[in-house]
């Protein structure tokens, strides 16, 4: 497989879902892969018709229809490469009716890392390459189906006449041999979980390494750079480690969801910026950056506060949980603003903790770590071929081989196929949320810091394709929202949802959402414009 190109159809609706899978892909065969990503029913359907490949990865769900009617639909249309579902749940009527339409594998959403989906891929190929008839691999080769009950051993029926020393064992011998072979098997569960837990620690220390995200936090605080594999990290921990790290204040934080990745302290002269953003943030996470940053002392004079669309979804809406590891700081902020918080089952990371003893993880992480001609290291450069870099400013750097990969083409298919998704799909607002962020912003005027509001901009293509849908009014609710937070508290707002306010053409995102350095720039402008203005407008007349 390493000298074959591996063609990947992706089936998926959520375009945070593709992102996960698509470092996976694109690591088979090192670099000769390539996936296709479809959002829609017919669309994928459409696709199979014009081109060949050698895998599907298919959502239970693709908007009204699921991914099952969709294979079935496929099968009919003479597609016969292995097919993989993605499910936000498994059953045993989900893995039925999967069996019966001749789904190689299941993955569940939660687990979703790369190293998982680049173990499926392998395995299902592998599998399909294997000679046999139909029948003997749609019963042998699904790992999700249930296995055949293995029977009794033909000794074990055996009841008189029987010969060994086990015969003359005491009763209490034969009492105390199963719990000593149980008290074994533990024993050897333990340690071989403990085994996978320090290998995925190893090779991919900044998700489960703690010791490594404080190292390379302490990195960052002095100065320099790191070079990393790719950007699947926990960013929540490391953010906090790295502002306990921080030997000075910042001027100004903006904070925020992976809109601001690419907000360099550069866009910002003058100033000492600090870049606190986290990868798809929510409510939860605005009071958790803020606690990281009093805890610290080291809380700026100045904030700017991004309200998204998806910032207020409610928990029971979400479905990720990037956001769990932030939970502790949540709950201290969220003491001093007396709060109530989640119950402690919603927020427990399982996800996490069953990725971190994920033998499909341990294998992928090392065969990455022991296949990379340069692997995660301190630098001073600010652009690698093949490492992703973050920054000392909390920014970060893709490497030349992701920004070959944002093409105009690619960004453009993203927007339209993230539109689709989202047209029927307004955000949702969390009552509980709006509480808490009217009652931070409210924390935060008792110690005079000065909060600005901001709106991050969407591709002008996604922006323009959702006029008058379901989305856009919800969209407007946010706005609305926003507004009357900026009255109340007498707040400045910069930046717009509407990308043409601010100058943004199709050229200057990477997808549907994400902008470069240079639509970053004319917000923070407006940032030191206002900035600028406000310091000329209370300094004293002579």
């Amino acid at each position: 497989m390493r000298n074959e190109k591996v063609r990947v159809l992706l089936v998926e609706d959520d375009e945070d879902d593709y992102r996960l899978t698509r470092d996976a892909v694109e690591s088979i065969g090192e670099a000769h892969s390539e996936i296709v990503w479809c959002s829609g029913f017919d669309e994928a359907r459409d696709a199979l018709t014009e081109q060949s490949f050698d895998v599907a990865l298919i959502s239970d769900r693709i908007g009204p229809k699921t991914g099952i009617e969709f294979l079935k639909a496929a099968k009919a249309d003479g597609f016969d490469a292995p097919a993989i579902l993605l499910t936000d749940h498994q059953d045993r009527e989900m893995e039925t009716a999967a069996g019966e339409a001749g789904v190689f594998d299941q993955l569940d959403k939660a687990e979703l890392a790369p190293a998982v989906v680049e173990r499926a891929i392998r395995i299902a190929r592998a599998n399909a390459a294997t000679p046999r008839a139909p029948a003997e691999r749609t019963v042998a080769d699904r790992r999700f189906l249930p296995r055949a009950n293995p029977g009794r051993r033909a000794g074990d029926t055996n009841t008189a006449g029987g010969i060994g020393v086990a015969n003359e064992l005491s009763d209490a011998e034969a009492e105390a041999r199963p719990l000593l072979h149980l008290f074994l098997i533990l024993l050897f569960s333990i340690a071989g979980l403990g085994l996978i837990w320090f290998g995925n620690a190893r090779f991919a220390p900044l998700l489960f390494d703690v010791a490594a995200v404080e190292q390379v936090a302490a990195t960052l605080a002095s100065g320099s750079n790191y070079a990393t594999f790719d950007l699947n990290i926990n960013s929540r921990a490391l953010r906090r480690a790295h502002i306990a790290n921080l030997t000075e204040t910042p001027d100004v934080a903006v904070m925020g969801a992976s809109h601001w990745q690419e907000a360099h302290a550069s866009l910002v002269p003058g100033r000492y910026f600090y870049n606190a953003h986290v990868h798809r943030d929510y409510y939860e996470d605005m009071l958790a950056v803020v606690e990281m940053f009093v805890s610290n002392n080291r809380l700026p004079k100045q904030l700017i506060i991004t309200i998204r669309d998806n910032l207020f979804t409610p928990v029971a809406d979400r479905t990720d949980f990037l956001w769990m590891p932030a939970i502790p700081d949540y709950r201290e902020m969220a003491k001093r603003l007396k709060l109530p918080t989640h119950p402690w089952a919603e927020t427990i990371p399982l996800p996490q903790i069953r990725e971190g003893f994920s033998l499909a993880n341990l294998h992928a992480n090392a065969k990455r770590w022991f296949g990379a001609w340069v692997r995660p290291h301190e630098t001073n450069v600010g652009k690698l071929e093949t490492l992703d870099i973050l920054l000392a400013d909390g920014s970060i750097s893709w490497s030349r081989r992701h920004d070959m990969l944002f093409t105009p083409a690619s960004a453009r298919e993203k927007a339209l196929s993230f539109a689709d998704q989202r047209r029927n799909d307004p955000p949702r607002i969390d009552p509980d949320g709006i509480v808490a962020i009217d009652r931070l912003l409210a924390f935060l005027r008792d110690r005079d810091v000065e909060v600005i509001l901001a709106h991050p901009p969407f591709n002008p293509i996604f922006y323009d394709t959702l006029q008058g849908s379901p989305y856009m009014e919800g969209l407007e609710r946010v706005k609305a929202l926003t507004r009357n937070l900026a009255k109340k508290y007498r707040l400045h707002i910069i930046g717009s949802f509407n990308p043409h306010d601010l100058g943004c053409g199709a050229e200057l995102y990477i997808d549907a959402e994400h902008a470069n350095p240079k639509c970053l720039q004319k917000i923070l402008d407006q940032y030191v414009a206002l900035d600028l203005s406000v310091r000329s407008s209370s300094a004293p007349v002579n």
